[in-house]
């Protein structure tokens, strides 16, 4: 299908599903989100079309009522990660449409629910799409304190790296963040678990612990202590 014609019919989902969230909308607007998926649509949505426009806020509306599905919510997350993998993208969405932010939101509501695996699913893609989206920007901090508390209070799962990494972009270089970490009450525990994650066997999270660290700690008594470097990541 030709893409602003797909892009259309997903409009018509969208409309469809807030009408009546049935299952069977659902079902059909996850079939569009899966066609707009396909067809790889990065550049189109930063473009002068107001279309694509149009179809993002629908879905950023979408992703912010709690009464839309799970299912839908978890396509429409799998699309906007998608669009992010283009840097113009990712900064349109996070500048014009306010994605992470609305993100935040979708992690707060979804890992509350963790013995649900589709829930986990939904959270572990709305972290890793947080992550990524705030990478080099700066970021409300909406939804900090509930993954702060994550880390300290839940065995290690598939959110452990995401979650590290959403915390390593989200500090470095942001004062106020920091300063909002450091206030926090349980932060020596927080302390704890990072420099337990160093013995860690993916490089990944010990680079992401390492960055924390140092963004917290580096100019305390604390960071002077452990002598930690800080790293660059993408």
């Amino acid at each position: 299908m030709e893409p602003l014609s797909c892009m259309k019919s997903l409009l018509l989902a969208v409309a469809q599903y807030r009408g009546c969230k049935n299952e069977a909308n659902g079902a059909a607007l996850q079939r569009q989100l899966e066609a707009i998926l396909g067809l790889k649509l990065n550049k189109l949505f930063v473009s002068s079309h107001v279309l694509p426009g149009e179809c993002v806020s629908s879905l950023v509306e979408l992703m912010e009522d709690p009464s839309t599905s799970p299912a839908v919510t978890l396509k429409t997350v799998q699309l906007l990660t998608s669009l992010a993998s283009d840097i113009h993208t990712k900064e349109t969405l996070h500048t014009t449409y306010n994605v992470t932010s609305v993100l935040a939101g979708v992690v707060h509501r979804y890992s509350a629910i963790l013995n649900d695996p589709v829930l986990l699913q939904h959270s572990a893609f709305a972290k890793i799409n947080l992550q990524y989206q705030s990478f080099a920007c700066k970021c409300q901090y909406r939804g900090i304190d509930f993954i702060f508390d994550e880390q300290n209070s839940v065995p290690e799962d598939d959110l452990t790296m995401p979650s590290l990494g959403l915390l390593a972009n989200l500090c470095r270089n942001n004062l106020s963040v920091q300063t909002h970490v450091k206030s926090l009450s349980n932060v020596k525990s927080f302390y704890r678990t990072l420099i337990s994650f160093l013995a860690h066997t993916s490089l990944t999270v010990v680079v992401f612990a390492l960055s924390i660290l140092a963004s917290l700690t580096l100019n305390e008594e604390v960071g002077e202590k452990q002598s930690f470097s800080s790293a660059t990541f993408c």
